[in-house]
């Protein structure tokens, strides 16, 4: 988009100051019951494709507790002596993170801690969980500056009372908020 000639009524004004620049949101210029609208018609449009699935019924999107702070996974990029940001999926380009809106406040407090430290390596990943405190920093990082452990195998997240230990390579759902939903 280069230019908006007629706004959409449902359109808001992101609320991140990199928005643009970042491109990990996508939907944040999205008034927010939209784009719940939005996503139950993209999940009718997906099982439409498929008549012998014609009877089913696409149950409204349930809206999250939160729209912002609710992932508990990032993964970062790593440039220019060890600062901290992520890659523009368009351009390329290298947008450095302060702090990340979609994040729980304990990576934004890793983030903190590793911004302009993590040189040795060129992607780094943080996992926090929001029921336990407890958090996962991968890949293990030798510079002393850093105040964090790192080089975890796993952390664990509790979900409705239960415990999930959770390896660095896997799958898990990034909203613990919303999955308890």
């Amino acid at each position: 988009v280069t230019e908006v000639l007629k706004p959409s009524p449902h359109r808001v004004s992101p609320p991140c100051p990199f928005f643009v620049a970042c491109t990990g949101c996508q939907w944040q210029h999205i008034d927010y019951k939209h784009q719940l609208t939005l996503k139950q018609e993209a999940v009718e449009r997906a099982i439409a494709a498929y008549p012998a699935l014609g009877d089913v019924k696409v149950s409204p999107t349930l809206p999250a507790p939160s729209q912002f702070e609710y992932r508990n996974h990032a993964r970062f990029t790593v440039r220019f002596q060890g600062v901290v940001g992520f890659v523009n999926r368009i351009t390329r380009r290298f947008v450095k993170i302060d702090e990340c809106m979609l994040m729980l406040p304990g990576i934004n407090n890793a983030l903190r801690e590793l911004q302009g430290r993590s040189a040795e390596t060129s992607q780094l990943s943080v996992r926090y969980g929001q029921g336990t405190g407890d958090f996962l920093i991968q890949p293990t990082f030798l510079n002393p500056e850093i105040p964090l452990a790192s080089g975890q195998s796993h952390y664990e997240e509790s979900l409705l009372g239960r415990t999930f230990r959770v390896a660095s390579p896997s799958f898990f759902q990034v909203n613990t908020a919303q999955t308890e939903r």
